[in-house]
């Protein structure tokens, strides 16, 4: 999910996520340009699973979701 969302941003939407047990446990990988470690750590502290930044090599983002799978 891109943090930086038209309507809302990334973490309000993971919030919204975290709070219907339908999509509580689904695991959200945050892209982000913000590549700040104070950034960073707020986005692994909010929920996300992963926080990876733009521009972001394919093969991490499989990665990541190969690992979000695996923990599910």
């Amino acid at each position: 999910m891109d943090i930086n969302l038209p309507d809302i941003n990334g973490f309000e939407a993971l919030r919204l996520l975290r709070t219907d047990p339908l999509t509580a446990n689904i695991p959200v990988i945050a892209l982000s340009s913000d590549a700040y470690p104070k950034q960073i750590q707020k986005g692994l502290a909010a929920g996300f699973s992963v926080y990876l930044t733009k521009p972001f090599v394919l093969g991490e983002l499989m990665d990541a979701i190969d690992a979000c799978l695996d923990r599910a």
